[in-house]
């Protein structure tokens, strides 16, 4: 996270991230002529609304300087708010969260080899159909699998595109059980990323298998008992006009009565057990 600078009051000019740049660890060159609790706000001209320049020229580096003097500030000087920096938009994402993980290994081998900008890219992003399809991490899934020709003829451009080229080819089943295998794919994948992988990785897979056999399975028995006229338990259905239907957890205890959890918790308790106490 960093900080995007509001009134600078939050922000500790040392030991901060708030300045532009693409690291969090990007903080100014350190003066040891400065006071250690130095904050931002004692940058900025607060009638003005702009920054101090006297004041940044002679604590900063040109370098930090010229960092600083690309930092808008607004008037109204709001409250300073942290962001997350490797999305355009502040706010986390998984997708920016992997790309953060992947960046410190890339410039490290940039450091060490040197590279151009589209080979780092390459290296950063994965796309879904290498992911799932082609990476060494699954490839012992599929080269022993019926569908493994299949994916040779397959296009991988685009994962979309890909999916709907295989819906052409294979009966409902048969794409059943590719799913199940892209699901095991993804899963084992995962695993081996974030060093746990299956101790064995057929069985892994079968067990997928048998995950989505079951569900089709229950969900034909539930289907058919639909279709018989039996109302399921976990079917809902319409109430009366007048009516409002409320989800709650609730618990019958014994000589307490009923108790509701839901946005407000509160007991119905049994009356004629309350009227005996009573009398």
């Amino acid at each position: 996270l960093k900080w995007r600078v509001g009134d600078g009051e939050s922000i500790n000019v040392w030991d901060e991230a708030w300045l532009p740049g693409d690291s969090v660890t990007v903080v100014p060159t350190p003066n040891l002529t400065s006071l250690a609790d130095l904050v931002v706000a004692n940058l900025i001209d607060k009638d003005a609304g702009e920054w101090n320049w006297d004041v940044i020229n002679a604590l900063f580096t040109p370098e930090d300087a010229n960092l600083i003097r690309s930092i808008p500030l607004s008037k109204r000087l709001p409250t300073d708010v942290r962001y997350w920096w490797p999305s355009n938009d502040g706010i986390y994402s998984t997708k920016s969260g992997y790309w953060l993980g992947k960046l410190g290994h890339i410039r490290g081998w940039e450091q060490h080899y040197g590279a151009d900008f589209d080979v780092l890219w390459r290296l950063v992003w994965e796309t879904i159909c290498h992911a799932i399809f082609e990476c060494a991490n699954v490839r012992q899934i599929w080269n022993p699998s019926p569908f493994h020709s299949l994916l040779c003829d397959a296009p991988m451009t685009n994962f979309g595109e890909m999916l709907l080229w295989v819906s052409t080819r294979l009966n409902k089943d048969e794409l059943l059980s590719f799913s199940a295998m892209a699901w095991a794919a993804w899963s084992y994948r995962n695993s081996v990323i974030f060093n746990n992988p299956w101790s064995c990785v057929v069985n892994g897979t079968l067990g997928f298998m048998k995950l989505v056999g079951e569900y089709k399975k229950y969900n034909a028995a539930v289907s058919c008992v639909r279709g018989s006229g039996v109302q399921s338990r976990s079917s809902w259905q319409v109430p009366n006009v007048g009516c409002v239907k409320i989800n709650t957890d609730a618990a019958m205890l014994a000589g307490i009565g009923i108790n509701v959890n839901g946005p407000k918790s509160f007991k119905f308790e049994n009356k004629q057990e309350k009227a005996e106490e009573d009398s």
